[in-house]
């Protein structure tokens, strides 16, 4: 695909075309809103940078039809574990091994796809690269931004021809990473640790399928200073992390061709290996979010709204989860059936999960080093107490899924109180604010999903409002489909059991939705519940019509 330049104006720009950027962009096109994407640089990122595609992203992806070709570059299932090592050809000391986090599971139609950022942003381009509503500019940078009560003027070089262009967009996306152009055009700071520590990627190729083969991991921990060994791509490309210490007078420029070389072959034990260096990547580890995430029509999402440790694999997904938070909303206002004080609940809703999300990283990071310093002491107990606290790292299936909006656009039921968090467990709700439960579905029809023999109640949220309810229910269905048209608000109503449009396959939805047989609940574009009633109600358009309007900005 050759970059365009026809238009001079979007309604929605993307400022970066990373895994954030692109998703942002793929999210609008599908819901039918054309984006215009600029990347500073001339292409995709050619480092591998993160690995783990988390569960919830990996729905969010669900319905792109892209899952086939990022499983095929991505670690085999049963791999997802650490193996803490004195090199990788000498002596393994312990391994922590989360309970099958990768393998399917009875809480999500999808499983985590470990697949580095390389791989993953160039499948992401290739998608975004089929759809009529997407512009990609690479190689073309932001140089000034000004907005006012009608939009957004963006002065845009071509970093090539030096060519300048302004375009003018309805909103901004600022997906443009840790060191973000817009966020400081806009002052927005930053809070929390602005550095923990400085660290090398070095990017390599050696065949290391002799010690890996049998033992395939995430990564491969040196317990002796040697860095950590990361997979990337099949048995012969691989990332190792190391920390290093400017205080001790280490800095980048020491970290030479050669010595990168020299550190590739001690974590690996080999003196003599052969090893080729792709390239290398500096970068401080932080716990930052920011202190907003909107100003006027712009806003920030992924790194350039929240940057944080990767212990934990949080940071692109928290990013994607942003944006597919975001283009709903977007989409609603641009297309004129929501008020745009839809988009202030973004800020509302993304920003405590953020910090939930950094804090969470930023506890792995103590867990990583505890189990460094138990190793070092040489108590067995303590080594062992170490990596069973460790399995919380990557065992954090509740932090995962289990998120839930405390306010925004939704209705509160009043039964948010009762939700207990544990990062490890992930308990199915459908509290308004809770991302509504998985439950494989069986049509009754076949034209109720175009003929598919099983499809999970996941798959019927994207493009519009959802209304969930039993076969018996009349009340509820038809006060919605009132409400709706009402407002002018897109909405799907489905019946669940028998004689009904779906049955539910396996476990009873009404349980895992905490509905009685005439209850029913409203489901977002993105999957969150907007609103719930449990029983029948004698007020059921008035509650309906309450519900979708908080849910669509009409509320005041």
């Amino acid at each position: 695909m050759v970059d365009r330049w026809t238009s001079a104006d979007t309604p929605v720009l993307v400022v970066g075309a990373g895994p954030v950027g692109l998703s942002a962009a793929i999210l609008l096109a599908r819901l039918g809103v054309k984006a215009l994407v600029v990347e500073r640089h001339a292409s995709t990122t050619n480092h591998p940078k993160s690995r783990a595609v988390l569960t919830r992203t990996m729905e969010i992806l669900r319905p792109w039809g892209v899952e086939g070709d990022l499983r095929a570059q991505a670690l085999p299932p049963g791999a997802f574990r650490f193996i803490w090592i004195e090199s990788l050809a000498g002596r393994e000391i312990g391994r922590v091994e989360p309970p099958n986090r990768d393998v399917p599971g009875p809480n999500s139609p999808n499983t985590i796809c470990m697949v580095a950022q390389d791989a993953f942003e160039a499948q992401l381009r290739r998608h975004a690269e089929t759809y009529r509503e997407i512009e990609l500019s690479f190689a073309t940078e932001l140089i000034a931004l000004d907005q006012d009560e009608q939009g957004v003027s963006v002065r845009l070089r071509n970093r090539h021809s030096r060519e300048l262009k302004t375009v003018r967009a309805s909103y901004v996306i600022a997906a443009d990473g840790a060191s973000s152009r817009v966020r400081e055009a806009l002052s927005v700071a930053m809070l929390g640790p602005g550095e923990l520590d400085h660290n090398i990627n070095i990017h390599f190729r050696a065949e290391l399928a002799p010690w890996v083969r049998t033992r395939p991991a995430v990564g491969y921990i040196s317990s002796v200073g040697n860095g950590t060994l990361l997979w990337a791509h099949g048995t012969d490309r691989w990332l190792i992390l190391r920390a290093f210490d400017p205080a001790r007078g280490e800095r980048p420029e020491h970290f030479t061709p050669q010595r990168c070389l020299e550190l590739a072959r001690a974590a690996v034990g080999m003196p003599d290996l052969p090893v080729e260096l792709i390239n290398i990547a500096f970068w401080t580890r932080t716990a930052q979010v920011a202190q907003r995430f909107q100003v006027g029509r712009v806003f920030l999402a992924g790194d350039a709204a929240h940057r944080f440790p990767p212990t934990g694999g949080f940071g692109a997904n928290t990013g994607i989860q942003d944006v597919h938070n975001l283009a709903w909303k977007l989409a609603a206002v641009v297309r004129g059936w929501a008020h745009p004080r839809l988009l202030e609940t973004y800020d509302e809703e993304r920003r405590p999960i953020a910090q939930a999300n950094t804090d969470f990283s930023v506890t792995n990071g103590h867990r990583w080093a505890a189990a460094q310093q138990a190793i070092l002491s040489g108590d067995e107990a303590a080594v062992a107490s170490a990596l069973k606290e460790q399995v919380k790292h990557l065992d954090s299936e509740g932090q995962d899924l289990g998120f839930c909006y405390a306010s925004g656009a939704l209705v509160s039921d009043g039964t948010r109180g009762a939700i207990t968090r544990n990062s490890q467990v992930y308990v199915p709700c459908a509290v308004p604010g809770a991302r509504a439960p998985h439950v494989w579905l069986r049509p009754v029809k076949p034209s109720a999903a175009a003929g598919a023999p099983r499809l999970s109640t996941l798959d019927l949220f994207e493009r519009q409002f959802v209304l969930l309810s039993g076969p018996r229910d009349e009340f509820w269905r038809s006060a919605a489909q009132a409400a709706a048209q009402d407002l002018g608000i897109p909405l799907s109503v489905y019946a669940i059991g028998p004689g009904g449009d779906f049955e539910s396959h396996g476990d009873d939805w009404t349980q895992l939705y905490e509905l009685d047989a005439l209850g029913a609940v409203l489901v977002r574009p993105d999957g969150h519940v907007a609103w719930r009633a449990r029983g029948p109600s004698n007020h059921a358009v008035a509650l309906l019509r309450q519900g979708l309007a908080a849910a669509s900005g009409r509320q005041t």
